[in-house]
């Protein structure tokens, strides 16, 4: 059995954490390799990892056989110059501004490892940039379905993930209120199980993500809820997110965003044809391919 090892730094709750986690999850299943963990000793008490025996008190990549990287990991590897010229590294790239020259994930393009892009988006800029040391390889994010609530009665007609976009979140949720809906704004970090249930509490959803996602999952998970869609592009999201067959995607201003809501909330038969073609459409995108493919990759680099 193969020991691959992870590295986190938890400060708080994020999607690239859990997608960390999910990854950690899928070797855990595997009868070929047995993944580790450190957290760093200033993260939050509460982390994804925190009951698991695979937790370690050390970081110790020499003795693995293979290291996971996301992110800002690369920093953890800095006492061990040149290991990934000795170990396998799977770096897991989760937005397209690792190809951004001025963001500080751009300088560990250089090293050499495998890198596996959540999506076609990413893959392309990586490429584009021709600065990767190593094989660029795409697993398109899953989602478990398993987690996924059911709709029920609706307590909003409104539930927007402004999280992101705060600002923008709160003129349209205000504009919205004046005109009489009934709004659920989120701008504040929640539990995901919570997230998740808002989303299916309300109506439609509208989502904010920034400028430039790698994947952008929550728009996917609201199409599993089967809840209709408002979502702004960000680029990640290009492949499930398309406006007028799945979702609506206005420009990103208060009003674009507001017509596009009053129009779900007023054309039944709209928001049912979209969330209908979502929801077939997300059924493609389920944990058990994402696992298969990145087991199927590791074994093929065994």
């Amino acid at each position: 059995m193969r020991t691959v090892q992870f590295y986190r730094n938890y400060q708080n709750f994020t999607g690239g954490h859990l997608k960390v986690f999910d990854y950690f999850n899928h070797l855990r299943l595997s009868a070929d390799y047995q993944p580790k963990i450190y957290v760093t000793k200033g993260s939050a008490r509460h982390h994804l990892w925190a009951e698991a025996p695979e937790l370690e008190t050390e970081f110790r990549p020499e003795s693995a056989d293979l290291l996971f990287i996301a992110g800002m990991d690369w920093h953890a590897l800095e006492d061990h110059p040149d290991i990934e010229t000795r170990k396998p590294v799977i770096n897991l790239i989760q937005s397209v501004r690792h190809a951004d020259e001025h963001d500080p994930k751009f300088q560990f393009l250089q090293k050499r490892a495998l890198r596996i892009c959540v999506s076609n988006e990413v893959a392309d800029v990586l490429t584009e940039a021709g600065l990767c040391n190593g094989p660029i390889h795409v697993i398109e994010n899953g989602i478990d379905f398993g987690q996924i609530p059911s709709r029920s009665s609706f307590r909003f007609d409104v539930f927007i993930g402004g999280i992101k976009e705060r600002q923008l979140a709160g003129s349209v949720a205000e504009y919205l209120r004046e005109l009489g809906y009934c709004v659920d704004c989120q701008t504040s970090r929640v539990d995901r199980r919570a997230f998740l249930k808002r989303i299916a509490s309300a109506k439609i959803a509208i989502l904010l993500p920034t400028d430039a996602e790698g994947f952008y999952l929550p728009a996917l998970e609201a199409m599993a809820i089967g809840t209709p869609l408002v979502c702004l592009d960000c680029i990640g999201n290009r492949s499930f997110c398309i406006d007028g067959e799945t979702c609506l995607m206005p420009a990103k201003s208060k009003q674009a965003i507001t017509n596009s809501a009053i129009m779900l909330l007023g054309e039944l038969d709209l928001a049912e044809s979209l969330s209908n073609r979502a929801s077939t459409l997300c059924q493609a995108y389920g944990i058990d391919r994402e696992r298969k493919q990145f087991l199927d990759l590791l074994n093929a680099i065994a």
